[in-house]
């Protein structure tokens, strides 16, 4: 029989997950508590809450939703990146993370889809929202920017062929 406490634990995760855009899982074994501490210090930059929960407790909870089939990943040490902004600000983060330290990704769930390892570690390479945003303004400026260089060369021209016109003229004087 469910303890209150438990069932109070499992009605917090069913609440941030259902708030969240998704959630990464992740082995944390081998890490030390400060590394922790520094990738969540990340975390929280990106809107991200990264927390260890009981195996048992997360799965129950997710059983809710339709990606219940991501808790067959809630084994051995897990703890759950939840993001609450950007759904792959944690992948990013996690990448960033993984240059110094050994962190292992279980799987996840982004915007209500479960995704397996190989397409979350393909997922982390895409450009972020505001890259992407970028890419687009760049090239919807640069027919009008080409536009505006092709019109100022020709009178940049016309005023430097006069220039040297008239230094001639002063030379010949």
């Amino acid at each position: 029989m469910p303890t209150p406490q438990k069932e109070l634990k499992v009605s917090q995760i069913k609440e941030k997950l259902s708030a969240a855009h998704g959630f990464i899982i992740t082995d944390y074994r081998g890490i030390t508590v400060k590394d922790i501490s520094v990738l969540r210090r990340k975390f929280r930059n990106e809107k991200v809450e990264y927390r260890i929960f009981k195996n048992n407790l997360a799965s129950i909870a997710i059983s809710g939703f339709p990606y219940a089939s991501v808790s067959e990943h809630m084994k051995n040490t897990t703890a759950i990146a939840i993001a609450y902004g950007d759904p792959l600000a944690p992948l990013k983060i996690l990448k960033e993370f993984e240059k110094t330290r050994k962190i292992t990704v279980k799987g996840g769930v982004i915007e209500g889809q479960v995704f397996d390892v190989t397409t979350l570690m393909a997922m982390r390479d895409l450009p972020s929202m505001n890259e992407l945003r970028s890419m687009l303004l760049n090239t919807l400026q640069a027919p009008a920017r080409g536009l505006v260089t092709v019109l100022g060369a020709g009178a940049k021209g016309l005023v430097q062929v006069l220039s040297q016109r008239a230094k001639k003229l002063e030379e010949a004087a």
